[in-house]
């Protein structure tokens, strides 16, 4: 019948609208993002990004317990654009650039295993549409979403062009080195990885060359850090931490009912693309049959899986973990929700795509200014307290910040220690017994406390306190902090 054959636009003008006009409004919400001032996360890895540009390693000269993917992810941004943005602009630009070229890339995707093909130009509105119509400041260049667009292209790899193109060995290879980059960004999203290649590897036949190029990338990484110098530290950080982390680092109030307040934030959020991708499944046996399809569905449920398990710490933006697996579905939603609907269904699923962004707009947009202006406070203030970092009679050298990295930002120095002042309440006990050696050895120029971690450092490192009293004057005090001085 008619409406089961919905055609692609042939001429030139339907292809414009096709791809011009979902990408348009992508543009359009992601423009007031563009200039969003740095939070401390955001921060912390910028000042990563370009450590790796002046030539230092991570996890040896610089040390976070974040994997090292943002950190080269930043330091890209920052190469390619920081010769004529800040670095805030730098980084929101190329994530811009990735969410639009993955929009339509999933679009063209998708377009082969639709019912109805021309639906697939709601993709870039289900992905980069609602990950900006949606995000405030602090969620911008997170790590939890910056994978998504990896796994999906790894998963196209892995199951085939379309549900009748198989994979072959070298399109399979590729997709396991392309699904290794969520160990590099995310180590807890390996469970994804693993579940997308058996699905393929089952169905196509492919697992070996799959597992293959995937063990091929980690130990391609491995051997890179142990040539550099920096296997230390990456196995600190893979290995030894996490299974540390769970004896010695204290979870945060709250734990599962923490998570359950999270996940009706994200509903509240991101409930309109939720309802439309449940729709996919009342076409289940069809979602089954597509393996691009079911990878998605199984992304979902093993992501939801491994963040229940992690009740040790849940905020708000590791649901950015579903933007990708939430959006793709909701596609596939439209298309199911159209089926019902006959001659009129392409129009029903349109507009319900459009509500879905419409309704994320108007909740979260009103809220988005007064977000944007409240970090640009927060901002201009620390920039105020380190004034006197900058100015020409202030003792040269380093420093160190126990508090958030914005302040080494506005310091405009570098960081005294390799490893950085943002995450002590999570550090191990072997961390904090190096510390007070090590900032006796490094002697910084001036050491910030924030007031959060006056008791954290008692309590954990009473020399460290000490040394700030024996070694150091109080130079600056207020509300938040204190600024310690070297003794000249």
């Amino acid at each position: 019948m008619f409406f089961f054959e919905i055609p692609l636009p042939k001429n030139i003008p339907g292809l414009l609208c096709w791809w011009v006009l979902p990408t348009s409004i992508v543009l359009m919400l992601a423009f007031p993002h563009i200039d969003s001032p740095f939070t401390g996360d955001q921060a912390l890895y910028a000042y990563g990004g370009q450590s790796i540009l002046n030539g230092e390693l991570i996890y040896r000269d610089f040390v976070d317990i974040k994997h090292p993917g943002v950190h080269y992810y930043y330091a890209l941004a920052l190469l390619l654009f920081s010769a004529f943005a800040t670095p805030e602009v730098s980084v929101h630009l190329l994530e811009l650039v990735i969410w639009i070229c993955f929009g339509l890339f999933v679009q063209q995707v998708l377009k082969n295993r639709l019912l109805y093909p021309a639906l697939a130009a709601l993709a870039p509105l289900a992905l980069g549409g609602a990950y900006y119509a949606t995000v405030g400041p602090g969620g911008l260049s997170q790590i939890e979403a910056l994978p998504g667009p990896i796994i999906c292209i790894g998963a196209w790899l892995a199951c085939g062009g379309t549900r009748k193109v198989e994979s072959g060995v070298a399109r399979s290879l590729l997709a396991g080195v392309v699904l290794a980059g969520v160990v590099v960004f995310h180590g807890h999203m390996i469970a994804v990885a693993i579940v997308i290649m058996v699905i393929a590897g089952l169905r196509h036949g492919n697992l070996a060359a799959l597992i293959s190029g995937f063990a091929a990338c980690i130990a391609a990484i491995a051997l890179l850090f142990v040539f550099a110098g920096g296997w230390a530290g990456l196995w600190d950080v893979y290995i030894t931490y996490p299974f540390a982390a769970g004896d010695e680092v204290p979870a945060e109030p709250g734990g599962l009912m923490r998570v359950r307040w999270n996940i009706s934030g994200y509903l509240y959020d991101f409930g309109p693309w939720v309802l439309l991708a449940s729709f996919s499944v009342a076409r289940f046996p069809k979602l089954l049959k597509d393996t691009f399809a079911l990878q998605h569905l199984l992304w979902g449920i093993v992501a939801l899986l491994t963040m229940l398990l992690e009740t040790r710490t849940s905020w708000p933006f590791h649901f950015l973990y579903f933007i990708v697996p939430v959006g793709v579905l909701a596609v596939y939603g439209a298309d199911a929700l159209a089926s019902f609907f006959g001659r009129t269904g392409r129009f029903v699923a349109v507009g319900a795509g459009l509500a879905a962004l419409l309704a994320a707009v108007l909740t979260q947009w009103v809220h988005l200014a007064d977000q944007h202006q409240a970090v640009t406070e927060v901002n201009a203030r620390i920039h105020s307290e380190t004034e006197f970092l900058r100015q020409a009679d202030s003792m040269q050298g380093p420093v160190y910040v126990f508090g958030s990295p914005v302040y080494l930002k506005e310091s405009g120095r570098r960081q005294a220690l390799p490893r950085n002042g943002w995450g002590w309440e999570v550090a191990l006990a072997s961390h904090w017994n190096k510390l007070s050696e090590q900032l006796r050895d490094a002697r910084p120029a001036y050491v910030y406390v924030s007031k959060h971690y006056d008791s954290l450092i008692l309590n954990n490192a009473p020399d460290v306190m000490e040394l700030l009293v024996n070694d150091y004057e109080q130079s600056s005090v207020n509300a938040h902090g204190k600024w310690y001085s070297l003794s000249r």
